[in-house]
């Protein structure tokens, strides 16, 4: 998780999902369905969702998806011939 701390004292922070959900849960939020139901969603999909709270208050899932660079499968036989693993 990580974030920042605002000047008028709210907090926001992003991160896994779980972890989220523990530190809005442990200011007092609550939490919907919609949240899980957005979680499963993103996995189906190939990508990683990482939440965001603003204080107690759950903002969103943001859809987080790596994007394989041209030559990269170079790059790791040139690795393996290293001997990396």
């Amino acid at each position: 998780m990580s974030g920042t701390d605002l000047l008028d004292g709210g907090e926001v922070r992003k991160g896994a999902v779980e972890a989220i959900k523990g530190f809005v849960r442990s200011r007092g939020g609550r939490l919907t369905p919609d949240l899980d139901t957005g979680y499963e969603r993103v996995l189906r999909l190939g990508g990683t969702p990482l939440a965001v709270r603003k204080d107690a208050e759950l903002y969103g899932l943001i859809y987080l998806k790596d994007i394989v660079k041209p030559g990269i499968r170079e790059r790791f036989d040139q690795l393996r011939w290293m001997g990396g693993r």
